[in-house]
């Protein structure tokens, strides 16, 4: 039961990065800024780059969960900011 609950807490926590992932796509593509942090009432999602655009952009989303078992989950993704939206190049869980 034990794993059970650690499976479906680490399956959680990846689908809150993901959301992180889309939260930070969306900012970005109305202001081209980077972000550094995204809270959620269940932990926080820190976000690194290696390219932090204005067009070319490579990030790591990693969600930390402040409840339940301190499994992290990081996705990085590799998109291109035009003026006609945001183009999706690779997105993996690291």
């Amino acid at each position: 039961a034990q794993s059970g609950l650690a499976l479906f807490q680490g399956e959680e926590n990846l689908h809150q990065a993901e959301g992180c992932v889309e939260d930070a796509m969306l900012k970005i593509r109305s202001n081209p800024v980077a972000v550094g942090t995204i809270g959620r009432p269940e932990g926080t999602c820190t976000i690194s780059y290696t390219d932090p655009g204005p067009v070319n952009w490579d990030m790591t989303v990693t969600y930390a969960s402040t409840v339940g078992t301190s499994i992290t989950r990081s996705i990085n993704v590799n998109f291109t900011r035009n003026s006609t939206g945001i183009t999706l190049n690779s997105w993996n869980e690291i």
